[in-house]
């Protein structure tokens, strides 16, 4: 039985039929030939009812959260309705070596990802002028990429009438915290023009002390220091006066996500 289990543990024989076959020859020896269905209430992704089906077994589960058992109907459900299918998209025709070749799901995946590529690109050619490509500072290897997301921060007009700058409103400057990818913004502070912009500092360091100050709505201006009670700023979002400034730019690397200050291209990029 540990030998067998040694087996199943490893990631390598996740689609192994051998070991699966013999996990299910034993399980039928211990129930002598009349395995019990397997029962989750509380399903969730549906983990535990995919393994269950994986190992041969009837497998059942529930949950309160509708996204999750629409998740685990798709695992559990779909799959088993196509396997041992061929694809039907056009592409596929000249995949088709033969019957072997689509054992299990592999049909209906290939047809996941060629249908899924297929609304991706009439998609794209769309909408996709809504989201251009972003340039990579050389220090990142130049080039092009794709934008994953644009960092914004609410801001309001600091109720300073000696100052007037727009603060940030920000919980933290952190943009990464993973040891040895850490990333954060920080704020360039011109006091004489009342402004503050941002750029992205990499590598060892700490991010700047958030201008957030305890619980609730309040927060610090970054140029004057001054102090902004949380009622001034509900009183500016619900007169529409707040607004909004570019943080960062978040971008796909090679490897890892790259985020690029928006002095590095100009806001309206």
């Amino acid at each position: 039985m540990f030998r067998l289990i040694e087996k199943l543990v490893l990631w390598e024989n996740a689609n192994n039929r051998t070991v699966l076959d013999e996990a299910h020859a034993e399980i039928l020896k211990s129930t002598g030939g009349h395995p019990p269905p397997i029962y989750d209430p509380f399903c969730g992704g549906g983990s535990i009812p995919l393994e269950a089906q994986r190992l041969g077994l009837e497998a059942y589960g529930s949950d309160l959260n509708p996204v999750a058992v629409l998740i685990t109907r798709a695992l559990i459900e779909i799959p088993p309705k196509f396997a041992g299918q061929p694809p039907v998209n056009p592409a596929a025709k000249s995949k088709m070596s033969g019957k072997g070749m689509w054992t299990g799901a592999r049909g209906l995946a290939d047809d996941v990802r060629y249908y899924g590529q297929w609304m991706r690109d009439r998609a794209f050619e769309r909408i996709g002028y809504l989201y251009p490509k972003v340039k990579i500072p050389k220090e990142h290897g130049g080039g092009e990429s794709t934008v994953v997301a644009w960092l914004w921060a609410r801001t309001v007009v600091c109720p300073n009438p000696a100052c007037g700058a727009r603060m940030p409103l920000l919980r933290s400057f952190v943009l990464c915290s993973k040891t040895g990818k850490k990333a954060w913004i920080e704020p360039l502070i011109d006091n004489e023009c009342k402004t503050v912009e941002f750029t992205v500092k990499t590598g060892e360091g700490a991010p700047p002390e958030s201008p957030k100050i305890g619980r609730g709505a309040k927060f610090r201006c970054l140029v004057c220091r001054e102090t902004c009670p949380d009622q001034y700023i509900k009183d500016e979002g619900a007169g529409g006066r707040m607004g909004a400034q570019l943080l960062a730019t978040v971008a796909e690397g090679r490897r890892d996500r790259i985020y690029i200050a928006p002095c590095a291209f100009g806001e309206g990029a």
